[in-house]
């Protein structure tokens, strides 16, 4: 399981992330194709983190 983290700019702060409910997507490129991709000119950045989650009980 891959949990998707997006840091949009600093304008939101830690609040506005943690807040937010992150999906766990089942592998690392669904989880890379949910990250939005900032437009050209755009002045937000927008970084997407996929960090693997611990391993279940169940393993694959």
């Amino acid at each position: 399981m891959y949990t998707l983290v997006l840091v949009i700019g600093l304008s939101f702060g830690v609040n506005g992330v943690t807040s937010q409910k992150i999906p766990d997507y089942k592998s690392y490129d669904e989880c890379q194709s949910a990250v939005p991709k900032a437009k050209r000119g755009e002045s937000v950045t927008i970084i997407g983190y996929c960090i693997p989650q611990p391993a279940d009980k169940t393993k694959t």
